[in-house]
């Protein structure tokens, strides 16, 4: 995260940005302008390069709003994999009044310094997915795991991993022996 000009904290996503679908359409994602919202005070950035952010019309991006890759990353699974866990922080923090997530949003921040370059991160519903594919979404059959979030804090873990389906839980909602060897050996395996 970068520090925001606006409110001085660290709120500044560094492996997304966001543009217009309207202006995708109209003009191609290349063309299109990049912008940065911090996550901390909700200010619009128009993003000119990595270290140039202007304040930006808040009406800017419109109503169609798309997570895409900053034009100076490439496009490797690595940096796909980054965007989605930006992505993910997004949906997560919009979702903070619901108290029962909080246990999910700490296992989601303790595993990104670890994991972001190695994981996909996506939702469904309240749930967290995590998978080595390097596009959204997942095929039938495909290596993931999905932390589904219980009303008292725990997680329910279910996936397939290398072909072999695993279900466990609930279970505190934390990177401990069993969690931890799920993920890690998700980590192993090939890009999808």
């Amino acid at each position: 995260m970068q520090r925001c000009p606006e409110c001085g904290e660290l709120g500044i996503p560094e492996h997304s940005v966001l543009a217009s679908g309207d202006a995708i359409q109209e003009v191609g994602l290349e063309k299109a302008r990049r912008f940065s919202r911090c996550r901390e005070c909700w200010a619009l950035f128009a993003l000119e390069s990595i270290d140039t952010l202007t304040p930006a019309d808040p009406d800017a991006l419109g109503d169609r709003v798309v997570f895409t890759l900053p034009p100076w990353k490439g496009d490797s699974a690595e940096s796909q994999f980054e965007l989605s866990w930006d992505v993910v922080d997004f949906f997560y923090e919009e979702l903070r009044d619901q108290k029962h997530l909080d246990p999910l949003r700490a296992l989601i921040a303790e595993l990104r310094p670890t994991y972001e370059r190695k994981l996909r991160a996506g939702s469904s519903a309240s749930s967290l997915v995590l998978s080595r594919s390097k596009v959204h979404g997942l095929r039938e059959g495909q290596s993931h795991l999905a932390f589904h979030p219980e009303p008292d804090g725990q997680v329910r873990v279910e996936g397939i991993l290398d072909g072999t389906k695993h279900r466990f839980g609930p279970v505190p909602c934390r990177l401990a022996a069993r969690i931890r060897r799920a993920i890690e050996t998700l980590a192993t395996l090939p890009i999808e």
